[in-house]
């Protein structure tokens, strides 16, 4: 008793302790995403930061982090250690159990984490985000493209539209402009780069006779048989052996209607399945295929091969102790229907306690993004910064080639997509069972579903070597000059 009693408080502190570990770890995250390249909303701080006490400005002029072409000042990475400190506070708002700097106590001082200080921890996040923006920055240099005059007139009047004074001492107008300017170049370069990708008719056609393959639709009928081997799959009642028998009877099906009779009756007698259960995972065994999207040994077989309508074939995987039993219900065809351009930001309903929520934080968006100017670039913007979409994060949005055959976003949004009277510059709110989507119409497309997928597969290279564009440039970071930050 005295054992389970005292074990009781120690798992409680270990437990505090895991969850204190994955605060940190989630607002790291958080500060990393607020501070990437254009993402930081650099504006009045509402806060009262530690003041840097000094007898002069002298440490505030030297170069804390510098590339081939630009320069950060101690100055300007003090502004930026003060908006990253805003940022945190504003990613923990309301909740209790993240970890917070005491105010008036030097940041030096304070821990953040076993390892470094609250101080080291926002230099840090400071540092990353300006590395990522210098690096940018060397990109537009290369390419020529430079802010323009009006473009400076902006990022200066709004350095002038700040309370400095709620910023650390000696931050001057100046400083704060050189790092909007900065920010600004960064940003506008990377959307400027990334609408001004150019793919050829000649490259397009390249592509697509190359990976035609790849866009061809067939049905087929798939399931999977689990083995047990002695010391996985215990919960497994057939052997290797039977299960091969049970192979043998599934590719002697010559139809899909045998196939689907024969899967039940194993689902029911071999498996002791319900009958609701045996139903529903009988409904799974139908799959829709796009080239290599499922397996590419499959794909081959069939694009390649002598497949051909309800032939069957066996993939066997030793290693995970299962067989694989496919028969082809459909022969391969082109999906050449009508294509169109469209833009969407989704949002997982999941992400929200309420689901009626997330619809009105899609409303809300659409709301700002209309009252910060309503275009397809901004749009472009809010989806990156928004949008639960990975796979078209990196186009902003962008879906070149929405077939008039496709449900990915529901029956409602196609049918919308593909209206007579859509028009560029159409927005929609539509409301899915797991996810919200916001639509914007770009265009009709010019090609046949098939041929713009190839140019949406070839732009999202493109896209995709802009993120590693920056690794051409390297930035230096002194960080004893950092140090000499009075936090």
């Amino acid at each position: 008793m005295s054992n389970q009693s005292s074990a009781q408080p120690i798992e409680k502190k270990l437990e505090k302790q895991r969850a204190a570990k994955k605060q940190k770890q989630k607002t790291a995250r958080t500060i990393a995403a607020l501070c990437g390249t254009g993402l930081v909303v650099i504006g009045a701080v509402a806060f009262a930061v530690v003041k840097i006490y000094r007898s002069s400005g002298v440490h505030l002029q030297g170069t804390a982090m510098e590339s081939t072409h630009y320069k950060v000042n101690n100055a300007m990475m003090s502004y930026l250690i003060d908006t990253t400190y805003q940022n945190y506070l504003d990613s923990v708002k309301g909740n209790k159990n993240a970890d917070r700097p005491i105010k008036g106590k030097s940041l030096k001082k304070q821990h953040y984490g076993a390892d470094q200080t609250w101080f080291d921890y926002l230099v840090q996040a400071s540092s990353y985000s300006m590395t990522q923006t210098l690096k940018m920055c060397e990109a537009a240099y290369e390419a020529d493209y430079s802010l323009t005059d009006a473009q400076i007139a902006e990022c200066e009047a709004e350095a002038q539209s700040m309370d400095l004074s709620k910023y650390s001492d000696g931050i001057q107008v100046a400083d704060v402009t050189e790092v909007l300017k900065l920010k600004r170049l960064a940003n506008d370069y990377e959307i400027y780069a990334a609408e001004n990708i150019e793919i050829t008719e000649e490259e397009l056609n390249e592509y697509y006779e190359k990976n035609s393959g790849a866009y061809a639709n067939w049905d087929m009928l798939c399931f999977s048989i689990a083995w047990k081997d002695g010391s996985t799959n215990e919960k497994v009642p057939q052997s290797y052996k039977d299960v091969m028998k049970e192979v043998d009877k599934l590719t002697a099906c010559t139809t899909p209607e045998a196939f689907k009779n024969e899967v039940y009756r194993f689902l029911i007698e071999e498996r002791s399945k319900t009958t609701d259960t045996a139903k529903k995972m009988l409904d799974a065994i139908d799959v829709n295929v796009t080239g290599d999207s499922f397996d590419p040994e499959i794909a081959e077989w069939v694009l390649e091969g002598d497949a051909k309508q309800y032939d069957t074939k066996v993939l066997e995987y030793k290693d995970n102790c299962n067989v694989v039993v496919y028969m082809l219900t459909s022969e391969p065809t082109i999906n050449q229907s009508d294509a169109v351009d469209v833009r969407v930001i989704t949002l997982n309903k999941a992400s929200s306690a309420d689901e009626s929520l997330t619809v009105s934080e899609a409303q809300t968006l659409l709301d700002d993004w209309k009252a910060a100017g309503g275009t397809e670039t901004l749009f472009g913007e809010f989806a990156l910064n928004n949008s639960s979409a990975f796979n078209l994060i990196n186009t902003r949005g962008l879906y070149i080639g929405f077939s008039e055959e496709s449900m990915e976003y529901g029956e409602e949004f196609r049918d919308w997509a593909f209206a007579s009277d859509r028009k560029p510059g159409d927005t929609e709110i539509f409301e899915l069972d797991s996810q919200v989507v916001i639509g914007y119409f770009v265009a009709d497309n010019p090609y046949s579903a098939d041929k713009a997928a190839a140019y949406q597969a070839l732009y999202k290279k493109e896209i995709d070597a802009l993120d590693t564009i920056a690794d051409n440039f390297s930035v230096a970071q002194n960080i004893n000059v950092i140090n000499q930050l009075k936090y």
